[in-house]
């Protein structure tokens, strides 16, 4: 397995028009004490993860999402729900979302080596409704032409809404950076690209 590496990249000023407006999940109910990184709060977050040639699981990702993990658990943090009750983050407060069930099988299958068996995996559709401290969500694809069901499905803005908004307290966005270079040829392609841009220009970078 390759190792990961993250990188710094924001979009370009064309493919933020027609971008949704992320609700921010962070409050003074929702919050987080992270005493060290890689989070500083609760919020957006953008993870960059550079790779090539993948489709629809990308083992860099499932690296880089196991990583985040284990140092979010690692830190000893506590979050504030709503109730304003602090509790110790646990594997079950931690959501990860992918658009491809052989990513999700990457990440799960890392996952259970390291440990964190109790982290909860799976698509937008299984996580409907529900919500938990963290969610992160892998995009797997490293570039606009790789993605196997085209760009409607990769960049799909319901999917990536969804996915985000499963967070109680921080949303985070790991992909690779070629995704924001997408050449965007008709207004329906700019209006599915702009949504990632926005989410990426909003967020905080994690800092693994």
């Amino acid at each position: 397995m390759s190792s990961a590496q993250y990188t710094e990249f924001r979009p370009h000023p064309s493919q933020r028009s027609q971008a949704p407006a992320f609700r921010s999940v962070e409050s003074r109910r929702n919050r987080f004490d992270f005493p060290t990184l890689p989070l500083t709060g609760g919020g957006l977050y953008w993870l960059p993860v550079v790779h090539r040639g993948n489709q629809n699981c990308s083992p860099e990702e499932a690296t880089a999402v196991c990583d985040l993990v284990a140092r979010c658990l690692a830190t000893g943090a506590t979050w504030t729900n709503n109730l304003v009750v602090a509790a110790q983050l646990l594997q079950k407060d931690i959501l990860i979302v992918a658009p491809f069930n052989a990513h999700l099988a990457a990440i799960k299958e890392e996952l259970n080596v390291r440990g964190f068996s109790e982290v909860q995996v799976g698509t937008v559709d299984k996580f409907q409704g529900r919500e938990e401290a963290i969610a992160i969500y892998s995009m797997a694809t490293s570039h606009p032409e790789d993605a196997p069901r085209g760009l409607r499905f990769l960049y799909d803005r319901h999917r990536l809404n969804v996915a985000t908004s499963r967070a109680k307290c921080a949303s985070v966005l790991v992909a690779c950076p070629e995704l924001l270079r997408a050449e965007c040829k008709t207004p329906q392609q700019l209006h599915l690209v702009s949504a990632m841009a926005r989410f990426v220009e909003l967020a905080k970078s994690v800092v693994l």
